[in-house]
């Protein structure tokens, strides 16, 4: 399952955003892309697993569930669920997660403005003249 944000509206960047979402950076060893995973479990799978497709302007998330490795020699791929009720909340909490990190941005851009514009306007303590 799929979901586009524009770059320029979230304050960090995909690599961040999954990192702190609680996602590990994984390299293929097979294919040397670079995708996200996070285990439901202490076992390597099942596991959600993510890439992130990146253009000059828009950033996607491609997530899907592996549920287990592949079970027949030479073949590099596995059985995936690409939606369903887990796939559908974990695109959800992430969704959730990235407007929050938005809010916080902001909350934290308004609040270095209200502290500015206080700096500027009101005396030092100290002075009383």
């Amino acid at each position: 399952m799929d979901f586009t944000v524009y770059k320029n509206k979230i304050p960090a960047n995909g690599h961040e955003v999954m990192q702190r979402f609680g996602y590990a950076r994984i390299v293929s060893h097979h294919t040397g892309k670079e995708s996200f995973v996070k285990r439901l479990y202490r076992e390597h799978y099942p596991r959600f697993h993510c890439y992130l497709k990146e253009t000059t302007d828009q950033l996607t998330f491609s997530l899907h569930l592996d549920q287990k490795e592949a079970s027949y020699k030479g073949n590099h791929m596995h059985s995936g669920e690409y939606d369903g009720p887990l796939v559908e909340q974990e695109i959800a909490n992430l969704k959730q997660f990235i407007v929050d990190l938005v809010k916080k941005e902001q909350e934290k851009t308004q609040t270095s403005k209200i502290s500015e514009t206080k700096a500027t306007t009101e005396k030092p303590w100290w002075k009383i003249f």
